[in-house]
């Protein structure tokens, strides 16, 4: 973050207690859906090792910018405390000039536990409220489910709006 003022979070790779990957930054379908990168492959498969800019990143573990946190107006409590506040944070920094960048270096091991009815309706509300107040820009990201497919997998990587930071972004060596 510190070389490049126009990212506004930063991530982890998100690793279940198996030693999996949970989750190497998010991707957002049309259809406001969203896919981790990664999920199940394990240590060393994939290109998880590649710091790359994403849609957003989850909320389980994340470095913001307080600024571009303040500026978009933190975590919106339309959401309520889950499901969907990290994507529209990501949107929302994406909105105002900022981008969200997996930090493959970093790891951090999250607990994911099943849902209960109560928690699966409350992401369903958030889903299409998110998928409302972001209809415009959804319309350029490619189908669901992203990652089921290479094809959409490298659409969604190289979405409108992120080949400029692309090329400017990551001195990160």
């Amino acid at each position: 973050m510190e070389a490049n003022r126009r990212v506004g979070a930063a991530g982890p790779k998100l690793i279940f207690p198996d030693g999996s990957v949970q989750c190497a930054g998010t991707l957002v379908s049309r259809s406001g859906s969203t896919d981790c990168y990664g999920v199940g492959d394990l240590p060393g498969e994939g290109d998880h090792g590649v710091a790359r800019v994403v849609d957003y990143l989850s909320g389980a573990c994340l470095l913001l910018r307080r600024h571009a946190f303040e500026e978009v107006g933190g975590f919106d409590p339309a959401y309520g405390l889950a499901y969907f506040t990290d994507a529209d944070l990501g949107l929302s920094l994406r909105a105002r000039g900022y981008r969200s960048v997996y930090e493959p270096s970093s790891g951090a091991t999250h607990l994911h536990r099943p849902h209960s009815a109560r928690v699966q309706a409350l992401a369903q509300r958030n889903r299409a409220l998110f998928e409302r107040r972001w209809r415009r820009v959804l319309a350029s990201r490619p189908l669901s489910p992203i990652t089921a497919s290479p094809r959409r997998t490298r659409a969604a990587l190289e979405a409108p709006g992120r080949a400029a930071l692309d090329e400017d972004a990551f001195a990160l060596s």
